[in-house]
């Protein structure tokens, strides 16, 4: 870890580190369907008579994991490089879990499950589905906040360090930008005017681009500290 990463997490971690301002909003993709959609897909098709509805619904219920995991990573930096490097399922849930946003272990056993059904041809049982779909519910409402609750700006404080870490999560550029200002300078009017005019020069600048080692750690430290503010 280097100093800097080590400063970050320092400072985070200290008793009298509190939350200062943040942006939330819904995370806008290029997707034309969403994870609820498809997850509603599913459960209509278990309400059907058709004799294959339960692979249909097991289908729907894949797309509406994958769906949403995907979305998870555009807002945070990594969908492009998943499509480059072709990451399979257990990588994107991997990457999730590494940076903090539950993915639980159970999705590897459905994504076997509907492995089964595509490769093998195996039909899935009533049971199998149904736990499927449910499984699959909780996940997308467990998760859904850093979709419908996106921040992309956080400010943490500290008055016994006189400091705010300021974080700017841009997932179009895939970076992170960290600016340390004295806890009294107005950093959000900066941030909401876009960095436009020219702000206070901070105490610290520091940017990680996606390829530098540290942005997951980074990342991780940023996840946790919204967490710290509830959605």
């Amino acid at each position: 870890m280097s100093a800097m990463a080590n400063e970050i997490k320092e400072f985070l971690e200290h008793v009298d580190t509190r939350c200062g301002k943040a942006e939330r909003m819904t995370f806008q993709s290029g997707f034309n369907l969403s994870p609820d959609q498809f997850l509603d897909f599913a459960k209509e098709d278990l309400k059907t008579d058709l004799k294959h509805k339960f692979i249909n619904s097991l289908s729907n219920a894949k797309k509406a994991v994958d769906c949403h995991i995907d979305l998870m990573l555009q807002a945070f930096g990594y969908y492009e490089v998943s499509k480059k490097k072709r990451w399979g399922f257990p990588d994107k849930q991997a990457k999730m879990s590494q940076i903090g946003i539950a993915a639980p272990a159970i999705l590897n056993k459905l994504n076997k499950l509907r492995n089964l059904m595509e490769h093998e041809f195996v039909n899935p049982s009533q049971d199998e589905v149904i736990d499927f779909v449910d499984v699959t519910d909780l996940f997308i409402r467990a998760t859904e906040s850093s979709i419908k609750g996106y921040c992309p700006y956080l400010e943490m404080e500290n008055e016994t360090t006189g400091l705010k870490m300021c974080f700017h999560l841009g997932s179009e550029k895939k970076e992170i930008t960290l600016r340390t200002y004295d806890i009294a300078y107005d950093s959000y009017t900066d941030y909401k005017n876009s960095f436009a005019a020219p702000p206070a020069p901070p105490v610290k600048l520091k940017i990680w681009l996606l390829a530098d080692p540290e942005f997951d750690q980074v990342l991780t430290y940023f996840v946790a500290s919204v967490k710290r503010i509830g959605y």
